[in-house]
């Protein structure tokens, strides 16, 4: 099967919805959830610390009961028995231990951000670990020819009456330029909601370099290329109209839009937004994109940032934890009042 046939079949996948893979979910992990959201993070911790510490004396013990027990085999005369049993007691007790305290550490994480995402977003739904649709993966167009996609930190919130979806993403595929090269994102994306359903998908993809004063000269001599007529945008982002690939240039969509009519339409969207992008663009400080499909804004930031991050003993200091992760999510709260006012400026 070609590239081409697998990246449709991609995108055509079943919409899975988030309560689907709620659902979905193995027990223990929904009870971790439900057990997080409506306990305060304080008691929860002490509440873990108090398991784990119980947890931790349980495996001390049942590793030294294993040595004596293999001790005492040996002197029976099996030492050989004797010998694996203790080593194969003392094993298993340290490998539960392990799991139990990588399980306490999701427990920890789940409770705090709760916490913070209900009292900025009203959030529905967290999941530290979660997919996006592959339809909403490929609706992105970050990249045309991606295989895999990774998420984390998803969830499904509120903003100013506006429903939208939040995940850190990786994605894997080959280069659009050479199908030779292994290329990747690593960001976050962004799906909010819109008023109303476009005519026609737009695609606002900021450059790597913004144009010199010699292509931007020329490309405005030039019919071929859409420009605002707000400079500073027009050098910094490259607006492409229509479906299929992420190529410059108008193509026919779906609905027949003629490019004329196609020019105009994006000019009604585009131009009340310029400044508030580029201010969202400078908050963000990486590379950003947007696309406008149906209902939808998929905005996809590229950066290396892990969102709600928890390093291994940040449990014990749980003031500096959650102040950490109470910036990011004001961080968030700032970026989507930008991206809110230029929709609504545009009646989306």
């Amino acid at each position: 099967m070609t590239e081409e046939a697998n990246h449709k079949r991609r995108s055509e996948a079943p919409v899975e919805s988030p309560e689907d893979s709620h659902k979905a979910l193995h027990e223990h992990e929904l009870q971790a959830i439900e057990m997080a959201r409506y306990v305060k993070p304080e008691a929860q911790v002490q509440s873990i610390i108090k398991r784990d510490t119980r947890f931790l004396h349980g495996s001390v013990i049942a590793i030294i009961l294993s040595v004596i027990f293999g001790i005492l085999l040996a002197i029976l005369g099996a030492p050989i028995l004797g010998g694996a049993i203790a080593v194969l007691g003392a094993t298993a007790s340290f490998i539960c231990h392990i799991h139990y305290l990588k399980h306490r550490v999701r427990i920890v994480k789940y409770s705090i951000v709760n916490q913070i995402l209900d009292k900025y977003f009203n959030t529905s739904l967290y999941l530290a670990n979660h997919e996006f649709t592959q339809k909403d993966v490929a609706n992105a167009a970050i990249m045309d020819n991606w295989s895999k996609a990774c998420v984390s930190d998803y969830f499904v919130g509120t903003w100013q009456e506006r429903k939208f979806e939040f995940g850190d993403l990786t994605i894997t595929g080959v280069s659009d330029d050479d199908e030779q090269t292994v290329a990747t994102f690593s960001g976050q994306l962004y799906i909010l909601e819109l008023k109303l359903k476009l005519k026609v998908p737009i695609l606002i993809r900021e450059r790597v370099e913004p144009l010199s004063s010699e292509e931007f000269e020329a490309r405005k001599a030039s019919d071929r290329f859409f420009l605002t007529g707000d400079d500073r945008f027009d050098k910094q982002f490259e607006v492409k109209i229509g479906d299929t690939k992420r190529a410059s240039g108008f193509e026919a969509t779906s609905n027949g839009m003629h490019p004329a009519e196609q020019r105009k339409y994006a000019h009604q969207l585009i131009d009340k937004m310029t400044s508030d992008i580029i201010t969202a663009d400078s908050y963000a400080s990486s590379r950003t994109q947007l696309r406008f499909i149906q209902n939808k804004l998929y905005i996809a930031i590229e950066n290396t940032r892990d969102t709600f991050e928890l390093r291994h003993g940040d449990e014990n200091h749980l003031d500096l934890l959650q102040e950490r992760f109470e910036d990011e999510a004001r961080a968030m709260t700032t970026y989507l009042d930008y991206m809110t006012r230029a929709l609504n400026i545009s009646h989306l």
